[in-house]
């Protein structure tokens, strides 16, 4: 098990980029294998967006088109030629005497070369006659379809009566989609150093919650262990809900009092080098479960287990929620939260969503979920990274939604025997919500738990919550 410090860190952590340049380099080359012999792929960077009036968001560039080029800044685009000599073309605005005035200043050539090993670096204002002289003679063009502005553009571009252009276009997202499914050794190093970071905020936000905090304190604290560890970003905004916000699933205001009897979902990810965690604890405000809040969580926690030796090569990418739903159901039916196993929708009543996504540039990361020859869910390989994260949620207000929600197809009858059934179930753990999730990488002979050193077990997270409060040794 690691053990996490946390210290204030003034010496700068991104001296040196993370990844060398041979890593977007062999990216690039996993994808031209997938192109048509003679063929061209283009695709922006990403452009920024306005906030309100001249200020920005924050500049992130598009993931797929970092994984080609590592490039993370805008006003870029990439051209990739397969051919008999293959070449990268990184267009860019160049420094000039403005530079650095206003905002950051554009990477010299020098450095460009460097960092991102491309044949040729132009400016933009040229990328338009430059590519339409690379598709001359080229049998196809792939780009990301998602991508109007471009799309029109290409249309507009390669409009000739003489037929020198490409005529067959492909979609470029499947096949990048395909190449960020297996993670290489440097993707899997900047992941679990995603994961580290989010461990210490979990481990720090256990060691500082109490009754009386509001949700956007630990919010902040999550946050500034993100930061003092090298996060420059979050991976997705973090979902902080207590007591009835628990039973929210993507619970986003953050302005909730604590009391002493809530539980606590935290689903927080810190992104570094681009590459996201998501890892979710789920504890007791006050420091100790009580018997409804451990009713609930060991059930969650059994069908996580369960789900988590699921994965394995040549499993099948839905076999950790199928292990995770069997535990979760034969459970539900002792605590007295549904009455029959085999009707699937009283089962959805308390948990609705999926166990498991991929994990990479995106916390939802690009990937089919379907075998590739389309039946079954996709087989799993060694490099590949998912979640798997199983939850029960006990709204107070869910019996107003179940005739809305299962009306069509369920009849009256059914229902309402159904909820006479559960309503003291219901009323014995209403506003719980648990949710429990790891990172999971899928090696030669198993798995590996990225994430394991957030507590998970009842012992260990009322252990941990018991001593004094610190920022900085979590």
């Amino acid at each position: 098990m690691r053990v996490y410090f946390l210290l204030l860190i003034t010496l700068p952590l991104f001296a040196r980029p993370f990844f060398e340049a041979d890593e977007f380099k062999r990216h690039r080359e996993k994808l031209l294998t997938m192109m048509e012999d003679n063929s061209v792929a283009v695709m922006r960077a990403g452009e920024t967006v306005v906030r309100n009036n001249d200020i920005d968001y924050p500049y992130r560039p598009a993931s797929d088109y970092f994984y080609l080029t590592g490039y993370d800044r805008p006003e870029s685009r990439m051209l990739l030629k397969k051919g008999t000599r293959p070449s990268f073309i990184l267009f860019t605005r160049l420094p000039d005497a403005h530079s650095g005035v206003w905002n950051t200043a554009p990477y010299s050539m020098d450095e460009m070369y460097e960092r991102f090993a491309p044949d040729t670096v132009l400016p933009l204002d040229q990328f338009e006659a430059v590519f339409k002289k690379n598709c001359r003679g080229v049998s196809s063009i792939y780009f990301p379809f998602e991508d109007k502005e471009l799309a029109a553009d290409i249309q507009k571009w390669l409009q000739s009566p003489w037929g020198r252009y490409p005529r067959t276009w492909h979609d470029l997202k499947p096949l990048t989609a395909e190449a960020r499914l297996i993670k290489s050794s440097a993707e899997i190093a900047a992941l679990e150093k995603a994961v580290d970071i989010t461990v210490a905020a979990h481990r720090a936000a256990m060691r500082n919650v109490k009754p009386g905090l509001f949700e956007y304190q630990v919010n902040a604290l999550i946050s500034f262990v993100y930061r003092n560890m090298g996060s420059v970003r979050d991976g997705f905004p973090s979902i902080v809900g207590s007591g009835p916000n628990s039973t929210i699933l993507h619970y986003e205001k953050y302005d909730r009092q604590m009391t002493e009897n809530d539980m606590l979902v935290m689903d927080i990810g810190a992104e570094y080098a681009m590459y996201s965690a998501d890892i979710t604890r789920t504890i007791p405000v006050n420091g100790r479960f009580s018997p409804e809040q451990k009713d609930i969580y060991t059930l969650v926690l059994k069908a996580q287990q369960a789900g988590i030796e699921a994965v394995e090569p040549g499993a099948r990418f839905g076999d950790p929620g199928k292990a995770a739903a069997k535990v979760l159901k034969e459970g539900l039916k002792k605590l007295g939260l549904i009455t029959d196993p085999d009707k699937d929708w009283q089962f959805r009543v308390w948990m609705m969503h999926g166990v498991s996504h991929w994990l990479g540039l995106d916390t939802h990361d690009a990937g089919s979920y379907l075998a590739t020859d389309g039946h079954g869910g996709r087989l799993l390989e060694p490099g590949m990274v998912l979640t798997v994260e199983p939850g029960i949620y006990v709204s107070a207000d869910i019996f107003d939604k179940i005739d809305a929600i299962y009306g069509k197809w369920i009849p009256e009858e059914e229902r309402v025997a159904f909820k006479k059934s559960v309503y003291p179930a219901f009323e014995k753990y209403k506003n719980i919500g648990v949710r429990i999730e790891d990172d999971i990488l899928v090696t030669e002979d198993g798995r590996r738990n990225l994430s394991d050193a957030a507590p998970r077990g009842i012992e260990a997270i009322e252990s941990l919550m018991a001593l004094p409060a610190s920022f900085f040794n979590p």
